[in-house]
């Protein structure tokens, strides 16, 4: 359960800090000044990303202080701890930023976190292992990246994985990859961020 917890502190944190800010700057009128900035797209991009990255390992580092009186929080592969928890969570904050782009009240805010990041998160194998599941479940959940993330995270702490950790570090990186381009994208159009 403990990387579970970790990985939805973390993620959670910078999905919601990516998309609020963002979407706090649209509706104040204060996203001229990122506009404005002698910044170029990529740089942009960075510094969203890195600020929901950061927040979101805060996040997960004061949820480990807590748990660790409670849960076996050892390091069985310590490059893969690192790997999983930067690339899910940049992959959360991404998604972050795409959704406070798109989003353009706090009503959107509140339905992407109510019937995307919660059920996405929950139906990731985050507290249960999937080998009781049936077929059907087993096949909906690894058709989850956040699967393949906290089984990575699973893998680092335990040692024990219920997947190949490789494909999924793999899917985890083209979907950064492919976001990250998107998002370029994005930003450099000025995509709901233009008056």
């Amino acid at each position: 359960v403990a990387p579970g917890l970790l990985m939805y502190a973390a993620g959670e944190r910078a999905f919601s800090g990516a998309c609020a800010s963002l979407l706090f700057d649209k509706l104040e009128g204060m996203i001229a000044d990122v506009v404005m900035a002698p910044l170029n797209a990529g740089e942009r991009l960075a510094a969203f990303a890195g600020a929901a990255v950061s927040a979101g390992l805060v996040s997960a580092a004061a949820t480990a202080a807590v748990l660790w009186p409670f849960a076996h929080l050892a390091l069985a592969a310590p490059a893969a701890l690192v790997y999983f928890f930067f690339a899910g969570t940049l992959l959360l904050a991404l998604l972050g930023i795409v959704a406070g782009l798109w989003a353009q009240r706090w009503d959107h805010y509140a339905a992407l976190l109510t019937y995307f990041l919660i059920p996405f998160s929950y139906l990731s194998g985050m507290f249960y292992s999937t080998d009781r599941l049936p077929a059907l479940g087993r096949w909906l959940i690894a058709a989850n990246p956040l699967y393949y993330v906290i089984d990575g995270l699973r893998y680092g702490l335990t040692g024990v994985a219920e997947t190949d950790i490789w494909p999924g570090a793999l899917l985890i990186l083209v979907l950064d990859i492919l976001l990250g381009a998107l998002l370029y994208r994005l930003f450099r159009c000025g995509w709901r961020i233009k008056s």
